[in-house]
């Protein structure tokens, strides 16, 4: 019965935001694109580091125990760690500038929207309706909508972005190793998430 509800509510949630996402955020379909790409670069250079971590385990830690010699293959391995970190770091820094300057964008669109419609409403809505509430509407809940709408979608994209840039990685490293914690995955999130029910209701 509960999750029924919970579809429910889900199901109703995204009628609200579609149209919402539709009217606000098409107009900055390029710029969202240029933070998707970001959001990429991002997730690339996180998943690229995993993979530098076989080399620096085996060359530069267990290598140069075994074979001072190969204390040359430091430097290289160091210089792409660094590298590494600085595209991720300028990557996130961008996207998030950008998201942040298109989820201000929107709440602009929305209060001057709202704003525009309350000067269609007749004399005897103000007078219902407390003057508080009215500004509540204008800047509380439309900061709430563009977290709901904005913020969500930025931590999905990147999420799903960097996941999948991984087990990518998981695979070309070992792919039996990768289909095996696969195989184990949907049990252990299961059990996360009837432990998140029962934490929340708690």
């Amino acid at each position: 019965m509960e999750t029924l509800d919970a579809q429910h509510k889900a199901k109703s949630a995204w009628a609200i935001m579609a149209p919402l996402i539709r009217a606000y955020m098409s107009p900055y379909k390029g710029q969202l694109l240029v933070a998707v790409f970001f959001m990429l670069l991002a997730s690339g250079a996180t998943a690229f580091f995993a993979k530098l971590l076989q080399p620096i385990l085996d060359k530069a830690m267990i290598g140069v125990q075994n074979n001072p010699d190969t204390i040359g293959v430091i430097f290289p391995l160091g210089a792409m760690i660094l590298g590494v970190f600085c595209v991720r770091g300028i990557a996130t820094y961008l996207q998030t500038t950008k998201m942040n300057k298109i989820s201000q964008s929107i709440v602009a669109d929305i209060q001057r929207d709202v704003f525009a419609h309350f000067m269609t409403l007749d004399l005897k809505f103000f007078h219902k309706h407390p003057s508080g509430q009215l500004v509540s509407r204008v800047t509380n809940d439309v900061n709430v909508m563009r977290i709901a709408v904005v913020d969500a979608l930025t931590g999905l994209g990147s999420n799903l972005l960097t996941l999948v840039f991984l087990v990518a990685v998981m695979f070309m490293q070992d792919w039996h190793l990768s289909l095996i914690t696969l195989a184990v995955f949907p049990l252990a999130s299961g059990l996360v998430a009837y432990l998140g029910r029962r934490l929340r209701k708690i």
